[in-house]
């Protein structure tokens, strides 16, 4: 492959001539704006520097602002976690009072629970052995009427038999 800048040749046809005097009022010309631009760039670096240093010191204030603020929220943080502190320690033994008062009035309502519960208990047994009582009592006047029902049964068929026995003996004249 070719290339196009290889393919063509430049071939000046004159060469720039300059003369000594021209020149050196050239490098003269040259050498004042260098010496200009040395002092603007000398002037430019000191004014960059007194502002570098400026403004780093306005940065190290700033730092050690920052810093000074970090420490008071530190102070803050260790205040505000000591009343943290407090307040749980505080709320802890009120937690603990309250437990210990409850746990106090559930025994006292279990203790109450309890002598209802044997007073009940009592009670429903005095009531059993009345109704027991009762019981016994109906019972044994039910076998007294049972009793009596029989007897009367056997005066009545005594008395029926007797009847008809007269009754017979009337119809066939014995009596």
């Amino acid at each position: 492959m070719r290339r196009t800048a290889n393919a063509l040749a430049v071939e000046p046809d004159e060469v720039p001539v300059i003369s000594n005097e021209l020149l050196e009022a050239n490098v003269a010309a040259i050498r004042i704006d260098l010496t200009d631009l040395k002092a603007d760039v000398r002037a430019m670096a000191a004014k960059a520097e007194s502002e570098v240093k400026t403004a780093i010191a306005g940065i190290g204030d700033q730092f050690r602002e920052v810093r000074q603020d970090i420490r008071e929220l530190r102070a803050d943080n260790r205040t505000l976690r000591d009343k943290i502190d407090e307040n749980h320690s505080s709320l802890d033994k009120k937690i603990d009072t309250k437990l210990s008062e409850l746990c106090a009035e559930n025994k006292t309502l279990r203790d109450k629970i309890d002598t209802t519960h044997l007073s009940l208990d009592r009670k429903i047994d005095n009531k059993f052995d009345e109704l027991s009582g009762d019981m016994k009592k109906m019972l044994a006047s039910i076998a007294n009427l049972n009793a009596m029902q029989k007897a009367i049964l056997w005066v009545l068929g005594s008395v029926s038999i007797l009847a008809a026995v007269v009754t017979i003996a009337k119809t066939l004249q014995w009596i």
